[in-house]
Formats: C-alpha cells, sequence, structure tokens
C-alpha cells in the first residue's frame, strides 16, 4: 500500500518535472484543493457524474461547450480544459467513497497538469 508520504512525493516529482512550484512536504494528506487553484483547475463533485451532467453545469457557470459525447454515460472523473484554465469534475456517490474520489481528483489532476497543452478543448474522461 502506498503511504501518505509516498504519494506526497510523487506529486512533487511530477510538479517539478512539469516546472511548477514545489512547496514543502508536510505530513497528512496532499493539499489537492491547493494544487488544484496553483493549477488554474476548478473541481467540483457531482452526484451520478455523467457528461449530461458536466455539460449542464459548464452552461451554467458561462461556459460555451458543445456536445461532449453520450450525455448519459455515467462517469468516475472528468476533465474539461478550455485555453489554459479547466474544470475537474468527481462523481460523490455511495460507490465512490472519499479516498477513490481523492484519487480520481488527482488523476484528473495529472491529465491537466501533463497534457493541457495538447488536451486544448478537448476532454478526458475516467470511467
Amino acid at each position: 500500500m502506498t503511504t501518505p508520504n509516498e504519494i506526497a512525493e510523487a506529486v512533487a516529482g511530477l510538479r517539478r518535472n512539469c516546472g511548477l512550484e514545489v512547496a514543502p512536504l508536510a505530513p497528512g494528506p496532499v493539499p489537492l484543493n491547493r494544487i488544484y487553484a496553483e493549477s488554474m483547475l476548478s473541481h467540483a463533485s457531482l452526484p451520478d457524474l455523467t457528461r449530461g451532467g458536466v455539460i449542464e453545469y459548464l452552461r451554467r457557470a458561462g461556459v460555451p461547450v458543445e456536445d461532449l459525447g453520450d450525455p448519459n454515460e455515467p462517469l468516475d472523473g472528468f476533465v474539461f480544459t478550455a485555453g489554459r484554465f479547466g474544470w475537474a469534475f468527481v462523481c460523490e456517490n455511495a460507490r465512490n467513497i472519499l479516498p477513490r474520489r481523492r484519487f480520481t481528483a488527482a488523476h484528473e489532476l495529472g491529465h491537466f497538469v501533463l497534457h493541457r497543452e495538447r488536451m486544448a478543448a478537448t476532454v478526458r474522461t475516467r470511467r
């Protein structure tokens, strides 16, 4: 099993490799909220996450979004980019307990940090 400190070290290495600031490691959980904010990535938990739910959320936020595929497709995580900014979504339901949601949030952050330039207006999903 991977320890929280091993995860923090991996995140710090990823941030270093991507040219992002690396804060001193502290014991405890990885501060995803702070890392998201520094990366210009917003996040939201949606119950029973689907592509249609993502479209509805983004449109309510004033983000122009086209068709993202099957609106009823169930998802655990989803990331949408628009230029240098992005939105990460995590499914919040009984099947996705907190550790699973944190993993999914970190996974989507990884897509955004590593592939932001290529993604432009495309999407990455995880089922």
